[in-house]
């Protein structure tokens, strides 16, 4: 009988003015990254208020997030340096994914 432990998981909301050209309000939640699951309120401050939803603010906030995370080696989700790589790649994703549907809403 085993059970199924997430390595990572990320959600993100973001709202975007009515133009549709600029972030009003950033959520994004992280876990299990440490002993209980965060808010990524750095990234969320890089986000918001972002008129420019480019490369180089994807990038802002994925390293606010990793900077923020409190990731450790488990032997049941993986090592930390994998953990932290996933992250930015989860991160980005998601991110991108939020903007299109908020931009299609």
């Amino acid at each position: 009988q085993g059970v199924a432990l997430p390595i990572l998981g990320v959600a993100a909301n973001l709202t975007l003015d009515e133009e549709a050209d600029r972030v009003v309000a950033a959520t994004i939640a992280v876990g299990p990254a440490g002993p209980i699951p965060f808010r990524a309120g750095d990234a969320e401050a890089i986000l918001t208020g972002a008129t420019n939803f480019d490369d180089a603010v994807i990038s802002a906030a994925i390293a606010a997030a990793q900077a923020q995370a409190q990731l450790r080696t488990s032997k049941h989700r993986a090592t930390k340096e994998y953990r932290h790589e996933m992250l930015g790649v989860l991160l980005d994703r998601v991110l991108r994914t939020a903007f299109a549907r908020a931009c299609s809403a």
